[in-house]
């Protein structure tokens, strides 16, 4: 089964699928919610996108079980803030197609702690920063709304806009950019932050997670902004870096040619899909050797769920599937790996 198309409308085919797959990336309460999980793309516009997340009606739940989960990481390994380094791309994005001087407010929606606004103000002492993120998290340098989004929050319009890692994880990716579109002046900005599909699969990177709905490209990250009503000014589109785009809202800015942009090709697709299937197939060669996990995350369950002989219920006491999992989280300790 297949869902249609979030962005166009079109028919999608089914390229990724795994049954009972465990929703989870951090320690939750047990048992972990499982679904079917299904990837799809479109076959007209080529967004791919988590059909499960459109067709699954107890897809809400377990979703909502999984951020109750999420747990700020341990003070103790990452102070606030945190190191600069995996904010420094969109940092000197901004400044290099910005002019900064000229802002007065920012608004960071899905701000988590607020690290990045916290370095933005540190480098420009004048701009007026507010968070928004119904997470709360120990600090007090940044100020944050705890509730989530809504454009009524913000008094009044703003100069600039900033989603980072945020669009990958909603439904309908253009509507919830027309919300955020009503906080901006008529000359603001926007900047977005999301994973690389493209680069992502050329790296091998884990591509495929339950809380992911929207995988971009930039040729489909432009799109659903233009549906929005946004034009795009910039893109940064680096090997090994998160996907950025800066848009403004008025007709005559700038509007990078579709030409330009680049997609996610058949070959790229069909070529990361074959190797993790090979990856399986040689840990299934291994077997009944212990295994070790470097990673406590999603990939993790994914392969404990897919090698155990216990199907998508691995009992890992048992049948000594497992002989460890490092992880450097206490939030991804515990709770489905005690082995």
């Amino acid at each position: 089964m297949t869902s249609t198309c979030p962005f166009c409308n079109s028919e999608s085919v089914g390229i990724f699928k795994i049954p009972r797959h465990p929703h989870a990336i951090f320690k939750v309460v047990e048992p972990i919610p499982r679904l079917d999980f299904s990837i799809e793309r479109c076959s007209t516009c080529g967004f791919i996108f988590q059909g499960s997340a459109y067709r699954d009606p107890n897809y809400d739940a377990a979703i909502t079980s999984l951020y109750q989960a999420y747990i700020s990481k341990d003070e103790t390994l990452t102070p606030f803030p945190e190191k600069i380094d995996r904010y420094l791309p969109a940092l000197d994005f901004i400044e290099r197609e910005m002019n900064v001087k000229r802002l007065k407010s920012v608004v960071e929606v899905g701000c988590g702690r607020g690290d990045f606004l916290y370095y933005l103000q540190l480098r420009h002492p004048h701009l007026l920063i507010q968070g928004i993120d119904p997470t709360i998290y120990p600090q007090d340098q940044v100020p944050v709304i705890h509730q989530p989004f809504s454009p009524e929050l913000l008094p009044e319009p703003v100069d600039l806009v900033v989603l980072r890692h945020v669009l990958e994880h909603l439904r309908n990716p253009s509507q919830s950019l027309a919300a955020f579109r009503q906080c901006l002046k008529p000359d603001g900005w926007l900047l977005l932050e999301v994973p690389n599909t493209p680069d992502n699969l050329r790296q091998r990177i884990e591509v495929f997670t339950p809380d992911h709905v929207s995988y971009f490209s930039p040729q489909t990250l432009a799109a659903h902004c233009r549906k929005a009503g946004f034009f795009v000014h910039a893109i940064l589109d680096n090997p090994g870096l998160p996907l950025c785009v800066i848009c403004r809202p008025q007709k005559e800015f700038n509007d990078v040619p579709e030409n330009q942009l680049a997609d996610v090709s058949d070959t790229e697709l069909e070529q990361y899909l074959q190797d993790v299937g090979q990856t399986l197939e040689l840990v299934k060669a291994q077997l009944p050797k212990k295994l070790a996990f470097f990673g406590a995350g999603n990939l993790a369950r994914w392969f404990i769920s897919r090698l155990s002989k216990f199907g998508s219920e691995p009992r890992l006491k048992e049948e000594g599937l497992v002989a460890a999992v490092w992880d450097d989280s206490t939030t991804k300790q515990g709770s489905g790996f005690t082995v």
